[in-house]
């Protein structure tokens, strides 16, 4: 570090002045620690070199966007100078006293933050050594948080003992009917709707319903602009959990969602993977979120 070294410069000039206009023993061996003192010091740098390691530990707290999170860094306590090294082309240096960083993230998700080498000062950081390595630090980004009223969707969720059933599969249950066809054989004549039989002077079958239980299915419309994807993720995280406040169990990239638990593994997959396959199956519920906010699909169409 140039400051350093400007110090030691001006150190030995001083070293030298004291020895001319000051003879004796004391100004020679003053002069002569001053010369000697970097040399020790960059062969106990040399001595340590292949003794020395680094790691990183992010701040437990959870990390979100546009906010500064902490990453602490652990190192071997050999008495050695300053390190510096670089994450995503920005230069960061740590003296022998800083044990931490702080860094932000412009978008949510998930960032690997990968260190291939970093420099090693010695005890008067007036020398360095490069060394190579592979640290690499993954670190999930939440998003923003963002105002939200959950009234304005409470009227498009299904009611508490609410029967609901299948949009495109029947069932079993006889007080609700799926769908009506034609007579075919191995029908059972339990099911023969009679009525509209002697109205459209055909015998119809009609199917029963299937009740579901899982009835809220969550899609989200990512793309390839981090903008949006931040704001669907904003909408997600709020919604997703006054869904859990409020005792809806809901699907959420293909997995039930019950708990808060399961909940914060699914959104952190997403973060990481921004991918999304929906379930085949249609729900009478399904919610589809997109930057423009939140929109419930009816029957099932996008």
């Amino acid at each position: 570090m140039w400051r350093c070294r400007l110090v030691y410069l001006l150190l030995i000039g001083f070293g030298v002045f004291f020895y001319i206009a000051f003879i004796g023993y004391f100004s020679y061996y003053f002069l002569l620690v001053i010369l000697v003192l970097p040399i020790v010091s960059f062969i106990y740098l040399l001595l340590t070199w292949k003794f020395l390691k680094l790691e990183f530990v992010v701040d437990d707290k959870k990390v979100r966007q546009n906010e500064l999170v902490s990453i602490f860094v652990k190192r071997d306590k050999f008495g050695l100078g300053a390190i510096k090294f670089k994450i995503d082309n920005k230069k960061y240096l740590l003296r022998g006293n800083q044990d931490k960083f702080d860094i932000s993230f412009k978008h949510c998700g998930g960032e690997n933050l990968i260190i291939k080498d970093y420099y090693q000062y010695d005890s008067l950081n007036l020398f360095c050594l490069k060394k190579r390595c592979y640290y690499q630090i993954p670190i999930t980004i939440y998003p923003k948080k963002i105002d939200f009223d959950f009234s304005v969707y409470q009227h498009l969720l299904p009611k508490d003992g609410e029967e609901v059933y299948a949009i495109n599969q029947k069932g079993d249950d006889p007080t609700e009917i799926y769908d009506i066809h034609k007579y075919r054989e191995g029908d059972l004549l339990k099911n023969i709707h009679w009525k509209l039989s002697a109205k459209y002077d055909d015998v119809l079958v009609k199917d029963n319903a299937l009740s579901v239980s899982e009835i809220i299915n969550i899609h989200c419309d990512f793309d390839e602009d981090d903008d949006h994807n931040d704001l669907v993720f904003s909408y997600l995280e709020v919604f997703c959990i006054k869904l859990l406040e409020n005792k809806y169990k809901f699907l959420l990239s293909n997995k039930e969602i019950t708990s808060i638990k399961e909940y914060e593994d699914q959104f952190k997959y997403l973060l990481w993977n921004k991918d999304y396959y929906p379930d085949v199956t249609k729900h009478n519920y399904e919610f589809i979120i997109s930057y423009y906010g939140i929109k419930r699909i009816e029957g099932g169409h996008r």
